[in-house]
């Protein structure tokens, strides 16, 4: 659902509500991300948005994967949340970095592969 505002649809639809009420795992790609982006642009939810940047890229990992460039492209996305965007990406790069960090070797060819996605 994209049409109207958000703060028209029921409760159980809204991104917001169902990621408190049930859990992050409830929520779509398109619905997780619309909670971070907060609004869309004008005739568009941020439901909307997040589906157009999941159809511009493919999907979450290679829109975090992002340029700056290429994200500000978008139309309703502009410095903020382009911002936002690479901020959460680099958390998310620093959190893998951190996790596979913390296992005290490299015993198999999976986890030097997981290693090196993350650093780079």
């Amino acid at each position: 659902m994209t049409k109207g505002r958000i703060t028209e649809w029921s409760r159980c639809d809204r991104p917001r509500e169902k990621l408190l009420e049930r859990s992050p795992a409830a929520l779509t790609d398109a619905e997780l991300l619309a909670d971070l982006l907060r609004t869309g642009p004008a005739g568009t939810t941020a439901v909307g948005l997040a589906e157009r940047l999941l159809s511009k890229f493919g999907d979450l990992p290679r829109l975090l994967a992002a340029s700056a460039s290429a994200l500000s492209a978008i139309p309703g996305v502009k410095a903020a949340k382009t911002a936002e965007l690479l901020a959460v990406a680099e958390i998310a790069r620093r959190t893998a970095r951190s996790r596979i960090a913390e296992q005290a070797t490299f015993q198999d060819p999976e986890t030097v592969g997981r290693y090196l996605v993350a650093v780079f």
